[in-house]
């Protein structure tokens, strides 16, 4: 079915009221069409409403389901029970209901879960691999159902393998813990550098490191100090260009100056967020 558009009908033509009905029901279909078209069930068994499917990879418009976490290939949502080779309505736009296994809470993320045509919490963190919003929750655990906002095109801005950090204490589905970049800093790769290349020992849980500085500049010395007192006797230190007195025998007080260490801090403020990678 093609769209009917009602100005291109012929120039003085009669447009009555069942014609123009007939036009905006059959764009409606059209419109219908485009968002839950009929694909062919090649998943080896029936499916139901609310059944998450992904793409048949050697069938020409067709679907099937997956026990994939997090699969990347959610085409949609099954509209109506069919059985396998069956053809059916699949909703790939708008509010449905779908399955899901476990828990889900109202806002966050869908994904597919292990079990075959159930989507599970995928957090609050858009990845590649979610295909909905949760617009209902779902607390009953095991498998229950909820209403979902399809998003078109799903998926992120998150490519494999990007590392970003959350505020989250645990990591979100689609995701593994960075663990590489436990208490270190990153930095950009210079040219012909290795990735993920780490230098010095990480911080570990707040810590709030130290570290010395030896001064060996100064070597080990004495100093030798001539003093005046008010007897006659004596002569005055060579070189002194003193000539008058009176000077005693002068005495050499020694002072010895040796190589030191000091501990010093100089830690910048941090703030200690979670690594994580798309898986």
């Amino acid at each position: 079915m093609a769209w009917t558009d009602p100005t291109q009908r012929s120039t003085g033509e009669l447009i009555t009221q069942s014609i123009y009905n007939t036009d905006i029901i059959d764009n409606l279909v059209y419109l219908i069409g485009a968002v839950e078209p009929d694909l062919t069930n090649r998943s080896g068994g029936a499916v139901e409403e609310g059944d998450v499917v992904i793409a048949d990879p050697n069938n020409d418009n067709s679907f099937k389901t997956t026990t994939t976490a997090s699969d990347e290939g959610v085409i949609g949502v099954v509209r109506e029970s069919l059985a396998n080779l069956e053809t059916g309505r699949i909703a790939m736009a708008g509010i449905v209901v779908v399955k899901v296994q476990g828990n889900v809470t109202r806002g966050n993320f869908l994904v597919t879960s292990t079990t075959a045509g159930r989507a599970a919490d995928g957090g609050t963190l858009r990845a590649s691999a979610t295909f909905a919003r949760a617009l209902t929750s779902y607390s009953g655990g095991g498998a229950g159902t909820v209403y979902a906002l399809l998003l078109p095109g799903s998926g992120g801005a998150v490519p494999k393998n990007g590392v970003f950090y959350t505020t989250d204490s645990s990591v979100p589905a689609g995701y593994t813990e960075y663990t590489a970049a436990r208490g270190r800093m990153i930095v950009g790769l210079p040219s012909g550098g290795t990735v993920a290349g780490t230098v010095g020992t990480a911080l570990s849980n707040l810590e709030n490191r130290t570290h010395t500085h030896v001064y060996t500049d100064v070597p080990q010395h004495r100093h030798a100090i001539t003093v005046r007192a008010n007897t006659p006797a004596g002569a005055p230190p060579a070189g002194s260009g003193n000539t008058g007195g009176p000077w005693t025998a002068y005495t050499e007080y020694e002072g010895v100056v040796s190589p030191s260490t000091q501990a010093t801090n100089h830690m910048m403020p941090y703030i200690q967020l979670l690594a994580i990678k798309k898986s």
